[in-house]
């Protein structure tokens, strides 16, 4: 256990991971390395994390949500761990914790179950996003699910991963999105706009080319955007490259593309099928605003 709840920095190096190699290399680098950090400081008596840089917090956090999760699967206490961080120094990191614990599943090779003690209703559904990051990023076999719907979730996380594995290249992304069957491009892009907001890495034009390249996956692009603008929101804190993102990819300012994905959310259940309804409602709600940049 002792080896599984200590992580090695070395393992998000992108050239020791065979990932393209460009000028966001730096950045993402960081990002992962925030991550193994929260792993890391993740402890039955809290997280500290206050040696980081404010913008890199919630990356530590879904690191500490992984690590908590697997405490909890492999000393099955329900996910008690889990839901003391959510309830405690996690409460503004809601999402990227609930990320992370997905993370968790795959590290030990187990398929995201509920944890309903630990984890919000509708939320929870985002573990399998982060399983699917999780699989990608470490090059672990992807195997399809028979639930459609659970195949899709994951998929977003995928798209994610995509953003590290191309170092935020737009154009090599949208080449790497192509060859993947048709009726996975939708959750990839999702999954391409959230990590381009919450991760940054990109350039403003590199931006506009992007919300280009997605042509009619723009909606899934800036359903994914929104998702991270709630979790930046939810934080406190929006760096200003995250505004920048929100405005170019959502086509309005972080407090509304946020509100898009907080309102979606009101009434609905805990299946996975009301977390597609939930997007597919910031879908429609993104569509009613005016003057997008395309």
């Amino acid at each position: 256990m002792r080896k599984l709840l200590c992580q090695d920095a070395g393992q998000v190096d992108f050239e020791r991971r065979g990932f393209r190699l460009g000028p966001a290399r730096g950045h993402l680098e960081a990002v992962g390395l925030a991550f193994i950090a929260g792993f890391n400081a993740a402890g039955p008596d809290g997280t500290d994390v206050s040696g980081l840089a404010p913008e890199m917090r919630g990356f530590a956090y879904e690191g500490a949500g992984m690590a908590c999760a697997m405490h909890d699967v492999l000393t099955l206490s329900g996910g008690r761990r889990l839901a003391a961080l959510l309830a405690g120094q996690g409460r503004e990191h809601t999402y990227p914790i609930h990320l992370g614990a997905g993370q968790a599943f795959a590290r030990l090779r187990l398929r995201p179950w509920p944890m309903r003690k630990a984890l919000d209703p509708l939320l929870r559904w985002l573990s399998w996003d982060g399983y699917g990051f999780h699989q990608a990023f470490f090059r672990r076999p992807v195997g399809l699910t028979t639930n459609g719907v659970r195949r899709a979730i994951r998929d977003q996380g995928y798209g994610r991963a995509l953003w590290f594995r191309e170092c935020a290249d737009v154009d090599a992304l949208a080449v790497t999105i192509a060859a993947f069957p048709l009726d996975r491009h939708a959750d990839l892009w999702s999954g391409a706009g959230l990590a381009a907001v919450h991760a940054g890495g990109a350039t403003p034009d590199d931006l506009v080319r992007l919300a280009r390249h997605a042509g009619e996956n723009r909606a899934d692009l800036a359903q994914g955007a929104a998702v991270a603008a709630a979790a930046r929101v939810r934080s406190g804190l929006v760096p200003a490259h995250t505004e920048q993102a929100i405005e170019i990819l959502a086509g309005a300012g972080p407090e509304r593309a946020a509100g898009w994905a907080e309102r979606a959310r009101r009434g609905r259940g805990h299946t996975a099928e009301e977390y597609q309804l939930w997007r597919a409602e910031i879908r429609r709600l993104w569509g009613t605003r005016r003057n997008v940049r395309s």
